[in-house]
């Protein structure tokens, strides 16, 4: 799976354009995410259900998300590694990793 590209208010994964935030489960399904500026943990743990090794995390075209402390505390004790930053480069680190399980929340505008 490859993340293309990404502009305010959209995303486009494997040639598909998505008008919405994501969330990529490990699976590979694709799924819309409620666009909101806070990762909570009800969040990590509805996206980590496929049991990811890589958890990246698009933090908004501006970097405006934040990431509840819960999450990184959650992700400590299932040993999944977090990943995150502006969702261009978010995108960039996804397409970059390779032969581990992943899953990924994106935000798509500011």
């Amino acid at each position: 799976m490859i993340i293309n590209s990404t502009s305010f208010k959209s995303i486009t994964v494997d040639g598909k354009e998505y008008p919405y935030d994501i969330w990529i489960f490990a699976d590979g399904t694709v799924k819309e995410r409620n666009r909101n500026h806070e990762f909570t943990l009800e969040e990590f743990e509805t996206i980590t259900k496929g049991g990811p090794e890589v958890l990246i995390i698009g933090t908004g075209q501006y970097g405006v998300v934040k990431i509840s402390e819960e999450v990184f505390k959650a992700a400590k004790e299932k040993a999944i590694e977090i990943i995150y930053d502006k969702t261009p480069e978010a995108i960039k680190r996804f397409n970059e990793v390779q032969g581990k399980k992943m899953a990924a929340a994106i935000h798509t505008t500011c």
